[in-house]
Order: C-alpha cells, then structure tokens, then sequence
C-alpha cells in the first residue's frame, strides 16, 4: 500500500517520476531521439555525481594535491633537465614566469629546481645515486597515485606491472617538454597571423578569438586522451571525448581564475608573507584534481551506461544474494571455458545475465580473492581483463564453491579455542564441509 501511494505521487510530480523511475525503466520512447538523448545524459549525471560522493572523490583529491606538492620541484626539475638535453629551456624558463605572476616566487622556484638538478648531478659519490634515486621516486609515485585513483573509479583492482609503469610514465613525462615546445611554437606562429591580419577587422577579430579559444581547445583535446591512457583498462574514445573536453574547459576556466587570483587577492601577503601564493595553489590544485576525477567518473559512467540501474539495485545485499550471483557468473565462466571459447571480461558478464556492472564486478573480486577464477589478458598492453576457472572445472562443484567462498580472507579462530562452543563450531564447519546430495556434487558448469 505504502509502495502504491509512493509511486502515485510520484507520477503525480512527472519531474521526480522522470528522474527517478523513467530514466531507469523502459519506459522512454526509443524512437524519440530527444528524450532518448535527454534520459542517457540525464542517467549519466545522476550516477556520475552519486559515485562522486560514493567513491569520497573530495578525499582523492586532497590526497593527489599533497602527492603534488611533494613531487612538483623534481616533476619540474626533470623536465628542465629533459628540455636542456634537447637545448630549449629557455622556453620552459619563459612558460614557467608567464605563468606565475609574481617573479620573486618565480625566482624562488628556479634555486629550488637547481639546487635540485645539482644534489641528483653531485659528484660526491653515493649522493648522486640517492639524489636520482628520490627524484625518480618523487616522480613516480605521483604518476602511480594518479592511476591507483583512476583505477578505483573504474573499479578495478590490478594495477598496471611495475615494467609498464616505468615506460609509460616517464614515456609521457618525456614528451611533456616536447608538447611544450610544439605549443610555444604555435603560438608564436598565431601572433604573427594576428599581427598580419590587424589590417582586417573581420578576419583580425575572427582568429584573435581562435587564439584566446586555443588554450580551451588544447585543453579539451589533452583530457581525453589523459582518461584513455592511465586507466588500467580499455577506454573508447567515443566515451571519453565528451567527458574530456568539458572537463578541459572547465579546468581552464579556474586555470585562468587562478592567475587572476595572483593578482586580486594581494591581501593574502599581510598574513601569509612569502608564502601568500601557497593557499591559492593548494585550491587550485585541489579544484583541478576534482576536475579531473570528476571527468573520469563522466567516462566510466558513459561507457558503462547500459549496465547501471542504481533507481532498482539496494546499498547491500544478503549473503544469500551474493552466493548467488557469485554461482551465476561462475556457471557462465564455466561453461565458456568448457566450450573452448574466447573468455568473457566483466561487461560482457553484464551483457549476458542482465547483471548490473556493479554486482559483476564485486562477484568477480570476490571469486577472485577466493581463487576459483583468474584473470588473462587478450590485448598486448594488458587492459583487456577476461576471466577464466582457477583450477579443474570437473573438480568445481557447488560444494566445493560455497566452500571457497566462505574460506576467502583470513580466518583464524585459535583465538576462540577456550570458548565452550568452540567444540559445538568444530562439529558445525565439519559437517558442512561434508554436505553433499544432488545439487552439492554438481559440476558448476553443469548447472
């Protein structure tokens, strides 16, 4: 009865019914290209901010700005001594103060990075080992703490290996001067366009606004390929370009209210002294890395879209349902692997047994974790994560799955040896470890 006048007044109030029972039904008409628009867009911004909270992506952030400030000084030192090799850091040099507003801090910034560059190049023997060594580290660290929170946003448990992580990350850390050199030379070559073009209002007009757009543009074009590369997993560019460009933007955006910050908020060397810029950057790095995480939430959600149904699915589920669905998708590996088929990854579990992504992947970790599957790659770099049985599926009954399952984790109960029903407890895990009939000794590829 409660359910009935819930429903009731929600159909009364077609805003709220539209939110939260349309857009997660059947219901809207496949055939209108508006609404069906409006119900995907408006599905994946209502699951992308409830993941925000859910995966505490504010906390991520404060975590990320501290791992930045820690590694800024030897991310910028070893990319002044990468631009050195290659004989252009005065460009650097020159990005770096147009930058930052108040060249004392500008000035501040380059001792340190010297300083720096002259500990890790020291010939006093092992000093120069150790001064590499916490410059790579520093480095490093960022670049892994940035994929460890992509990868939980994505849900996913297994990082890249250690040999991939060296040579994607400091491959991307090399092509950063490389960037910037490219981009310094584009805009030397837009303001000698403009400056031959003053002649002409329409078209003078026309590129300096492509020239005040370019940093948004550049923005919205790195994102995406940023949400592509560092997660552990295959992301499609058709998913990732909308996410990456709005979140390009918008980074830009508070980029440039930052500088302004520099400028307006002078009040702050009264309190602060030497350190007035600290506060303003920490917001800012703050504000960006939610950003970021933000836009990354945007991506998985729009991949994952057609296997959310967060109105429908509850907060937690019984051990009854987790067995459960851990014995469905065991079934389907099962039979897969039995069939000598190509193994399935987690959406295409979802896609088969009508499972939200969600519970899929929370039952593969759990199985995982209770070694009754593995997991194998199909793609060269790795990402493409399939599941396949982690032993004999002749030997893998319903018994024995339970059994597994309910052993996942540590479990130690010589603590309880002195409790008087430590004895009637022995008697029970005996006897359920003996439990057998029909459905106990089926194979679960049989069921």
């Amino acid at each position: 009865m409660t359910d009935m006048t819930e429903e009731s007044q929600n159909r009364t109030n077609p805003i709220k019914d539209f939110f939260t029972r349309k857009i997660w039904s059947q219901e809207i008409d496949e055939k209108n290209i508006f609404w069906r628009v409006l119900s995907n867009t408006s599905k994946v911004l209502v699951i992308a901010t409830r993941r925000f909270f859910d995966d505490r992506v504010i906390r991520r952030a404060a975590d990320l700005t501290y791992s930045t400030l820690f590694a800024l000084v030897p991310i910028l030192a070893l990319i002044f001594a990468i631009a050195r090799g290659f004989g252009f850091e005065n460009i650097v040099n020159d990005l770096l103060r147009n930058g930052l507003i108040d060249q004392d801090k500008v000035d501040t910034l380059m001792e340190f990075i010297e300083s720096y560059l002259q500990f890790a190049h020291s010939d006093r023997g092992m000093f120069v080992g150790i001064g590499l060594l916490i410059l790579l580290w520093s480095v490093f660290a960022l670049a892994n703490g940035i994929e460890i929170n992509l990868n939980s946003i994505w849900q996913l448990k297994k990082t890249r290996k250690v040999s991939r992580k060296i040579t994607d990350y400091f491959s991307l850390l090399l092509l950063i001067p490389i960037a910037i050199i490219c981009l310094s030379g584009l805009s030397v070559l837009a303001s000698q366009i403009l400056t031959g073009t003053e002649g002409y209002e329409l078209l003078g007009g026309f590129l300096k606004f492509l020239i005040n757009a370019m940093p948004y543009l550049i923005a919205g074009l790195i994102f995406p390929g940023f949400f592509m590369f560092m997660p552990n997993t295959k992301v499609r560019f058709k998913y990732a370009i909308l996410p990456g460009i709005l979140s390009g933007i918008v980074f830009q955006v508070f980029q440039n209210l930052y500088f302004q910050g520099q400028l307006k908020l002078s009040g702050y060397n009264a309190i602060y002294g030497g350190f007035a810029a600290l506060p303003l950057f920490l917001l800012w790095c703050n504000i960006s890395w939610t950003i970021v995480l933000f836009g990354c939430e945007l991506t998985y959600v729009s991949q994952n879209n057609d296997y959310f149904n967060y109105y429908t699915e509850p907060g937690k589920f019984s051990r009854y349902h987790k067995d459960y669905y851990s014995l469905l998708i065991l079934n389907l590996i099962a039979r897969r692997f039995a069939d000598s088929q190509m193994p399935y990854n987690s959406l295409q579990i979802s896609r088969e047994l009508h499972i939200p992504l969600r519970i899929t992947l929370k039952s593969v970790y759990n199985m995982i974790d209770a070694n009754l599957i593995e997991t194998i790659s199909t793609d060269v770099q790795e990402k493409e994560q399939c599941y396949i049985p982690a032993f004999d599926i002749s030997r893998m009954t319903v018994a024995v799955v339970i059994d597994h399952l309910n052993r996942a984790g540590h479990c130690d109960l010589s603590l309880a040896a002195d409790s008087p029903v430590c004895e009637t407890l022995k008697q029970f895990e005996k006897e359920r470890a003996n439990q057998s009939g029909a459905i106990w000794d089926t194979p679960i590829a049989e069921l």
